[in-house]
């Protein structure tokens, strides 16, 4: 890390936004430990100041002298020093991770560190932070050599002295090795040493004997379904009988207090005053009379969009500021006050301060043994129910539901609280200011309180228009809402659904499946699961990565099946690309057809679980474009594929360098758009515009481009030049209705030679290629495994899982995205060493070709090089020098190209399946149970498979 030191402060470089804190003592948390530094972003005085801890990566010691902690780092100067970020929660006063390998790496941390007593911020000792800490690492993937790493340290740290969290670390390498085939293809690594890992016999034994025995906390034991999914059992735990109290005593706030605050907050929003705008509104500017109701339709809904655009923008927004931190002061001490009273007062019922105990429960409480509730605690207890029993042995059965409503007033005054914060901290941002006051609450947080939790874990306040969103989505399956970039699709609406069906759903079995684009698919994980699995949530995400790569067995399809039971069965998640669901489906048909009948019901069953599908970027999800495509059979040659390559090749040469389709360009550039061509042999890149004018001239160019092919044909078709039916042949290369029993006459390698041309002009195929821009919608994916040109997302970005259905496309593409990139060294010494292969008077007539292409290059680079490269005789491929200059001068020439095209790529590349089994985006809308998605515009919303609507 590296610091640049301005006005006063030492910025940091690599974690943007944040200085080295003044203050560089930690207090009350990681005792003995000092290998660390503090970070802040924000101002003190505001309010909005946000602390982290940096702390160096590196085995964790411990010294049997002193009791401290530390991190062994390299003490080679300027070496490169791993290091992991902690973020401090202001609310629930603990560090947290960004990442699976920071969380474990402080877990460690955490329980190096922990004494018998409890840390001073969090009221937790480490080693029931670190249980949290590993708890919140699950993961259903391969875990990095790195989190594998920290793992290890964590483990031999709690061995022997804790087993609930020994047997934690075991299970946690166990679930990432369970389906560990489904992510072979995106992990390097070799995991043969993990699966030596198993769950030591001696730690669940202590593990059980300690529970029989009472001597764990519910915070230092595991859940019950942990319990199962480790031991296969649940444990026996001791029953102390306990006094029950009296009703408790009403709260020292208000009832409604939260509400009236939310209220007061609202009520600020009277500073900004609304005043119309001095420019005057514009018409809708489309003014033309529709021929169709469909076309009608389009014009009343974009009427409708321009109207809703033009009453929004004439508002504008002035913002009184007199007096208002004053009030966002008065009103923070109006919210802590009674925020602070209720929080001591749900502590000091669930710790039960004042109750009369039976004997030995208040050495329980100094033991650890029945631990203090925390502010996490308070939470979960509208969460889990459950949780009651534990905190709440002394409160009466009717008091409950009670309490639960005391917790919620208290969560809607900590969402005041950070709000305000908020407030202070963009005091000086009029369009922040606006937006953050425009958020008030449109629904219950008692019909909702997993919602409220997540604003107070993550420190925000959901807006109106994504908690309609939300509740919609919820209650209207097949339905498709349109939301603009960011309004917090996947940051917000997704989460509060997801845990909608986790927690207020809990009967059901159904399965929340997000599907995101395959490019956001790390991302979304690593969100998700920071957002909803390494939280207080503890909603378990599994990621299902499925291939036609895979090899299957029964045993493999048995571990995916129980894995996704026990996701169901524990409200958990799934999050997969679209490919992968399709995958799946057509790996089913694909086993009927190999005759495995059992792998495939197997295989189905999985499939025909109960989900709850949720597309982000329906519009892209659902497009009609996308398939994924099996292929079945054996590998066969193109049909006529040497006739298909050259007929496109001779065509393209056309538009380079013959006179007649020259002047036709030129005469119209105003529909042609054509770059200047570096040197002779380079092609010069021909775009055709999409204009309606082209549209009547397309005729006549690919007449222009016939006469050229016949006036001029390439070597192998110049029988043609001759040929006594020839006008007829070029009536049925440019005319759809032309017949076609002039071909009858001729002779099968004559007759591929006519289709192939007739099949790029009268087909369109030519025209359709020649619209289309190299690199942002085709090209080729270098490096990559295929060597034909792949379809594009935009600029720059291939579509590596994709290819293109139609033969004769993917030749004109793949031949334009080589004319404009030109080869490669290692494809240009390929094409030379094919040359090589032929018989010596062939390769002396091809290579003459070449050098008469290149030859001016060659004279202008250096005239003496003429004499060296003139004839193939003189080319020696050992030569570097001269493999420099040969790369140099024919890189780009169109005759190599076209030789290395049909020599060393169309050959092998352009071999088919006879049969494929393929699947689409109907197929991905096909859900009975629950289907809703999000999209950022309703461009295809007449497009969308019948199954959903928008």
């Amino acid at each position: 890390l590296t610091f640049s030191y301005r006005d006063g402060k030492f910025i940091s470089i690599e974690i943007s936004g944040f200085v080295l804190a003044d203050c560089q003592q930690l207090e009350g948390s990681l005792f003995g430990f000092e290998r660390y530094f503090i970070i802040q972003k924000g101002d003190e005085q505001s309010g909005s100041c946000f602390r982290s801890v940096v702390v160096a990566d590196g085995k964790i010691v411990c010294s049997r002298l002193d009791g401290s902690t530390d991190v062994v780092v390299s003490q080679v100067c300027d070496e490169d020093c791993q290091w992991h970020k902690y973020d401090f929660h202001s609310r629930f006063r603990t560090l947290s991770a960004g990442t699976v390998s920071s969380r474990l790496h402080l877990a460690a941390l955490q329980a190096s560190t922990s004494f018998l007593s409890p840390d001073c911020d969090s009221l937790l000792t480490g080693f029931e932070r670190a249980i949290e800490l590993a708890r919140g690492s699950w993961v259903a993937r391969i875990l990095s050599d790195e989190e594998v790493e920290c793992l290890s340290r964590l483990a031999s740290i709690c061995k022997g002295k804790h087993s609930s969290l020994s047997v934690l670390c075991t299970e946690l390498l166990q679930s990432s090795m369970s389906v560990s085939f489904l992510h072979e293809n995106t992990y390097d690594g070799s995991v043969s040493d993990r699966k030596e890992w198993s769950v030591c016999p001696e730690e669940c034994a202590k593990y059980l004997n300690d529970m029989e025995s009472g001597l764990l906390s519910y915070k230092n034991r595991l859940t019950p379904n942990e319990e199962i999914r480790i031991l296969g059992q649940r444990s026996s735990i001791p029953l102390y009988q306990v006094r029950r109290s009296s009703t408790i005593h009403p709260p020292p706030v208000q009832k409604g207090i939260g509400k009236q605050m939310e209220d007061k907050v609202a009520e600020l929003c009277d500073s900004f005053k609304q005043s119309p705008q001095d420019d005057p509104r514009l018409g809708f500017p489309l003014k033309h009379n529709p021929t169709s109701s469909l076309e009608g339709d389009i014009i009343s809904e974009l009427h409708d969009s321009w109207d809703t655009h033009e009453r929004l923008s004439a508002q504008t927004s002035a913002l009184r500021l007199d007096g208002l931190r004053m009030k966002i002061d008065q009103l923070q001490s109006s919210t802590s006050h009674p925020r602070i009273s209720l929080e001591n007062y749900i502590q000091g019922i669930l710790n039960n301060s004042n109750a009369d105990h039976v004997t030995g429960v208040d050495m329980r409480r100094v033991s650890r043994l029945h631990p203090p509730a925390t502010t996490r605690d308070m939470m979960l207890i509208v969460l889990r129910e459950e949780l009651l029993s534990e905190f709440g042995a002394f409160i009466a059965e009717q008091d409950k539901l009670l309490l639960q409503e005391y917790v919620i007033e208290w969560l809607r005054l900590c969402v005041v609280e950070d709000k305000l914060a908020r407030l202070l901290g963009v005091i000086g941002d009029e369009q922040g200011l606006l937006a953050e006051l425009r958020v008030v609450r449109n629904w219950n947080p008692a019909e909702k309180p997993s919602w409220i939790a997540f604003e107070v874990e993550h420190c925000l306040q959901i807006w109106p228009e994504q908690a309609s969103v939300a509740q919609h989505l919820i209650s209207n399956s097949g339905d498709i809402v349109q939301l603009n970039m960011g309004m917090g699709k996947t940051r917000v609406i997704i989460p509060l659904m997801v845990l909608h069906w986790a927690f207020h759903c809990k009967e059901s079995s159904s399965i929340p499946r997000i599907n995101v684009l395959p490019e956001l698919l790390s991302e979304a994980c690593h969100f998700f699961h920071q957002r909803l699995t390494a939280s207080t949530f503890n909603v378990m995400l599994v990621p299902l990565p499925f291939s036609r790569d895979i090899q299957l067995s029964r045993k493999k399809i048995v571990s995916m099946q129980s894995l996704l039971e026990w996701c169901g069965a524990n409200s958990g998640f799934v999050v997969v690309a679209p490919e992968h669901r399709l995958s799946l489906e057509l790996k089913i048909k694909e086993l009927k057809l190999a005759s495995e009948e059992d792998l495939a019901v197997r295989l189905r069953n999985i499939h025909s679980l109960s989900w709850i599908d949720i597309l982000d970027e329906s519009d892209e999800l659902l497009h009609h474009r996308f398939q994924l495509i099996y292929a079945i059979g054996s590998v066969q040659e193109l049909p006529a594929g040497p006739h298909r390559w050259k007929a496109a090749q001779a065509l393209l040469n056309m538009t380079h360098g013959n006179g007649e389709v020259n002047k036709w360009i030129e005469r119209h550039r105003h529909l042609v758009v054509r770059s200047e061509a570096e040197s002779k042999e380079s092609f010069r890149s021909l775009q055709i515009t999409s204009q309606s004018s082209m549209a009547g001239l397309i005729p006549h160019f690919q007449s222009v481009l016939a006469n050229a092919v016949l006036a001029f044909p390439p070597h192998e078709i110049e029988w043609i030049k001759d040929h006594s039916r020839k006008e007829s042949i070029l009536s049925a290369l440019v005319n759809e209705a032309s017949p076609l029993e002039c071909i009858g006459e001729l002779s099968e390698d004559q007759r591929s030679h006519v289709l192939s041309f007739r099949g790029l002009l009268v087909g369109g195929i030519l025209i359709h290629c020649l619209k289309k821009r190299h690199r942002v919608d085709y090209g080729v994916a270098r490096p990559g495994k295929k060597k034909l040109s792949v379809p594009f997302r935009g600029a720059d970005t291939p579509s590596l899982r994709s290819e293109f259905s139609h033969p004769d496309c993917a030749i004109v593409f793949t031949t334009l995205a080589y004319y404009e990139d030109g080869l490669t060294e290692e494809e240009v010494v390929n094409a030379f060493s094919a040359l090589f292969l032929l018989g010596r008077n062939v390769q002396r007539e091809i290579y003459s070709q070449w050098y008469a292409l290149s030859k001016d290059l060659v004279a202008a680079e250096d005239p003496d090089l003429c004499t060296s490269i003139d004839i193939v005789e003189k080319i020696d491929l050992a030569n570097h020098v001269q493999l420099r200059q040969l790369v140099s001068f024919y890189r780009r020439n169109i005759r190599v190209i076209d030789f290395w095209l049909n020599a060393c790529v169309f050959p092998d590349e352009m071999q088919y399946y006879p049969q494929r089994l393929s699947a689409t985006s109907c197929n991905l809308a096909d859900n009975p149970t629950h289907i809703v998605g999000f999209s950022g515009t309703n461009d295809n919303h007449r497009l969308l498979p019948i199954q959903v609507r928008q």
